[in-house]
């Protein structure tokens, strides 16, 4: 796509954040489905929340849009992928998993 190119993390950030409004569209339908079906509830089931929709959408642009891809360009400079190894690849998933992985569930 022309604007991956000319703008990819503007793009990513843009792709990151519809794609957590539209999770968790899905998550809110779901628990509406979820309260509708039991039976135990008595009530309507809670409306669509927009706030909760538009702060996904900050998370999604802000970290996994913007934050995230920084992490992987210094994750690719510290274990470039020509030449990669197994052994190589091993140790940059862990480290992707000791440093990012805690923060990113932390801060969610």
């Amino acid at each position: 796509s022309s604007a991956l190119s000319s703008r990819p993390l503007m793009t990513n950030c843009i792709t990151a954040a519809c794609l957590s409004v539209a999770s968790d569209a899905t998550a809110q339908a779901l628990e509406r489905k979820a309260h509708l079906a039991d039976d135990s509830r008595t009530g309507p089931p809670p409306p669509h929340s927009v706030s909760r929709s538009a702060s996904m959408a900050v998370w999604g642009f802000t970290m996994s849009g913007f934050v995230v891809a920084q992490w992987f360009k210094r994750l690719n400079a510290w274990f470039p992928p020509s030449g990669m190894t197994l052994p190589r690849l091993l140790k940059k998933i862990a480290v992707n998993q000791a440093v990012i992985s805690p923060s990113f569930n932390g801060l969610f």
